[in-house]
């Protein structure tokens, strides 16, 4: 008796997803501050004043910030799936089916990880290593190192064995049934 056994992604775990976070957290602020210093010189050289580096307020320097890097995670995970820092760790952000995030639910993540940073430690009880955001919106983040690729329609007169190597064309992979490593 054979049982065919289709590779599956595994779900990242938290030790990647926290570290690929701080990397993508460190990466925002250093652009952050270096957008505030350079607006600063500008403004310096063209009133005639004298340089000074900005100092914000406590509010306006976390609600740019907080815009900065929500717009950052809406824009990669909607795109391309990952931010640096998940691509430096070699992780994708997908539907629980496999695809790739939509515009709305990508605003709608980077939102809900804003605004409840600490929705990521459900991991650590998580059989299937899903974070709070990921419960909420069908979520996944999941090992995948190779780029993303592009998305191939097929048309309506293909008939399903013709689909049977949709997964090597690109298409989305399905999350079902998928377990972590830590629940083996």
């Amino acid at each position: 008796m054979t049982t065919d056994v289709v590779a599956e992604p595994n779900r990242a775990g938290f030790v990647s997803r926290a570290s690929a976070d701080v990397v993508d957290a460190l990466l925002v602020s250093v652009v952050t501050a270096l957008i505030v210093v350079v607006g600063a010189v500008m403004a310096a050289l063209f009133t005639a004043s004298s340089f000074a580096f900005p100092r914000p307020g406590t509010f306006a320097a976390s609600g740019a910030l907080s815009v900065a890097y929500l717009v950052y995670l809406a824009v990669f995970w909607a795109t391309t799936g990952r931010t640096p820092g998940k691509h430096v760790a070699g992780l994708r952000v997908v539907t629980s089916r496999g695809e790739p995030l939509p515009v709305p639910r990508a605003v709608a993540r980077a939102l809900v990880c804003l605004v409840f940073p600490v929705g990521l430690l459900w991991i650590l009880v998580s059989r299937r290593n899903l974070a709070v955001h990921d419960v909420l919106l069908r979520t996944a983040v999941i090992y995948d190192w190779r780029p993303r690729q592009r998305r191939t329609t097929l048309s309506p007169r293909e008939s399903t064995p013709a689909r049977a190597g949709a997964a090597e064309r690109g298409s989305p992979v399905s999350l079902q049934g998928v377990r972590s490593r830590a629940s083996l």
